[in-house]
């Protein structure tokens, strides 16, 4: 079963700002039904397409720190499903999983897709700002003005690899390598 999601603040859980990605394993139904009770607007991927590719993100000491998934349709590749555990949004890692399943994969970019709300896609104020800010922010991104994406009402975005993941994790944003 899986754990239950720890909301206090104890002394001796990781400052969730130093968390850093472990590595990325076998998708875990079970983890990601966990997170979907704790989020209901999650919607479900479909798990049971091989075109789809999830995985469970672990940090360096073991935790689950949620999901990401990778697919192809009729005209875009390498489509991101990034589902960020609750409990750890707001840190950053939504980039991290992107970067750690580009390095995985060897990965040249991911295309990253935001839904706006489909009930005010108009209304700036209503859609879903924050995923589109930080979008926004990545180093390397390009947001892709795409009239198919935009009749479903979502955002495109084409994310870059820049340098290894290490480089990207400890917060370089110089395409340059550490030199070892």
């Amino acid at each position: 079963m899986s754990e239950t999601p720890n909301t206090d603040n104890n002394a001796d859980q990781e400052p969730q700002a130093q968390i850093e990605i472990g590595d990325l394993v076998d998708f875990d139904r079970e983890y990601f039904d966990d997170i979907k009770s704790r989020d209901k607007r999650l919607r479900v991927p479909n798990f049971d397409d091989p075109a789809y590719r999830y995985f469970t993100v672990l940090s360096t000491d073991g935790k689950k720190l949620g999901i990401i998934g990778i697919y192809d349709n009729k005209t875009d590749t390498n489509l991101t499903d990034t589902i960020v555990d609750p409990k750890y949004r707001g840190i950053g890692l939504a980039k991290k999983f992107k970067d750690a399943l580009m390095e995985k994969l060897d990965l040249p970019f991911v295309t990253l897709t935001i839904d706006y709300d489909k009930n005010s896609p108009n209304d700036p104020s209503k859609n879903n700002i924050k995923s589109l800010r930080a979008a926004e922010k990545l180093p390397g991104v390009e947001r892709i003005d795409d009239p198919n994406y935009t009749k479903i009402q979502k955002a495109k975005f084409i994310y870059r690899r820049r340098g290894s993941i290490n480089d990207t994790l400890n917060g370089d944003k110089s395409d340059e390598t550490e030199k070892r």
